[in-house]
């Protein structure tokens, strides 16, 4: 898992996912977790879980608007099965 703090607290809608963008694709992102917090301590229930498709292209996910400060990406699985995790970017889609 990884925890991001933003610049400044934001309402967000969903976030975006990068895989590794070489020729491997060890550690890619299957099934996730998404969370946020206003603290980066008390993150509470996911507000997202999925799995992401395979492939290198940008993946989003959109949720409820939420406001925070903090988010953690959880990774729960990987697309070989394997014990590690990569990404190339994450990012956050800011509500209108």
């Amino acid at each position: 898992e990884i925890i991001i703090e933003l610049s400044q607290a934001a309402t967000i809608n969903g976030f975006t996912y990068l895989p590794r963008q070489d020729e491997m694709e060890n550690g890619t992102i299957k099934d996730y977790e998404f969370y946020v917090s206003d603290d980066g301590k008390e993150f509470g229930p996911p507000v997202k879980k999925g799995s992401f498709a395979y492939g290198k292209e940008k993946k989003t996910a959109a949720f409820e608007p939420k406001k925070c400060r903090f988010i953690k990406l959880k990774a729960l699985s990987e697309i070989n099965g394997e014990a590690w995790t990569s990404a190339a970017e994450i990012g956050v889609v800011l509500s209108d």
